[in-house]
């Protein structure tokens, strides 16, 4: 179909029965100890500075350090990504700009990690009977990214509408999805 003629009106959401939860239970439902993303900051640094060096971790720690935490929706779609994830289902995740999709995508790969994490020490959240295969570190710097022998845990594709068109783009792209066990695609423009 041509976008003209697709009736949006059979769309969803796809979250709508996590409309009812807060933070705290969405946060409980993947598994989480409490309302915190894993590896994710909860502070910005108040003046522009590197986040990655000692001056900019201390500015984090700072009075005047600016909380950071997920929005609502942003919680919603991450349980949805992290179910279809554990489920082997890819996902499309459209919204309008400006809206954390890539945060979103971020807390999924954020997601992954802690997962494979916690069933490495035997600790497996019960709302999962299976977790992601945790890849050794070693391995990581023994391999490159377009390595044709590496598979992937996570592949996000961004402005993944770019990749509509046969191309030799697209090729690319499709190769390194089939190399992963879960893909999300992102976009703005339906």
């Amino acid at each position: 179909e041509r976008p003209e003629e697709v009736d949006y009106s059979l769309w969803h959401e796809g979250t709508e029965w996590l409309g009812e939860k807060n933070v705290e239970e969405l946060s409980q439902m993947i598994g989480l100890p409490s309302a915190s993303m894993p590896g994710l900051n909860t502070t910005e640094p108040a003046s522009p500075v590197d986040s990655w060096t000692a001056e900019g971790i201390a500015a984090m720690a700072a009075p005047d350090a600016v909380p950071l935490a997920l929005f609502l929706h942003q919680w919603q779609g991450i349980v949805k990504m992290v179910y279809n994830m554990m489920s082997y289902k890819n996902t499309l995740l459209m919204d309008g700009v400006g809206i954390g999709k890539t945060a979103q995508a971020i807390c999924s790969i954020l997601m992954y990690d802690y997962i494979a994490r916690v069933q490495a020490e035997g600790v497996v959240p019960p709302v999962f009977g299976q977790s992601p295969t945790l890849v050794d570190p070693a391995d990581k710097l023994r391999s490159t990214l377009f390595d044709p022998a590496r598979s992937y845990g996570v592949v996000i594709v961004d402005e993944v509408h770019a990749f509509r068109k046969k191309n030799p783009r697209r090729l690319v792209i499709s190769a390194l999805i089939a190399k992963g066990r879960y893909t999300i695609g992102i976009t703005a423009t339906p």
